[in-house]
């Protein structure tokens, strides 16, 4: 008889939380992403270039009206923190500073 194994969900408060008592490497690149927590790939220089290259014409357009949001988290839901290479996010004056944007302040 084999027991079955249960996957514990991290969820993302417990994630932050996890961060903040430094349990992961000041220079680990992770994501979490329903319930689990996904090392990122290096970002190489041809993706960086490429991420530049796609939010300048944003930052051109909408500086002071809204946030571009470059590889920074957004919280989607009780279990995922993906970090999307760019995100124009409603403008508020702390900059996300008191909680990742959700859903609900990404416009694109």
């Amino acid at each position: 008889m084999s027991s079955q194994l249960e996957k514990y969900w991290i969820t993302a408060v417990e994630y932050e939380r996890m961060g903040e008592a430094g349990i992961f490497s000041p220079d680990a690149r992770l994501e979490l992403l329903e319930g689990s927590i996904f090392e990122l790939p290096p970002i190489m220089p041809s993706h960086a270039a490429g991420v530049t290259r796609l939010s300048m014409p944003f930052h051109r357009l909408f500086d002071g009206k809204f946030i571009v949001s470059i590889q920074h988290p957004i919280r989607l839901n009780d279990f995922s923190e993906p970090q999307p290479d760019v995100a124009l996010l409603r403008w508020r004056d702390d900059f996300y500073r008191s909680a990742h944007p959700t859903p609900a302040d990404v416009l694109g």
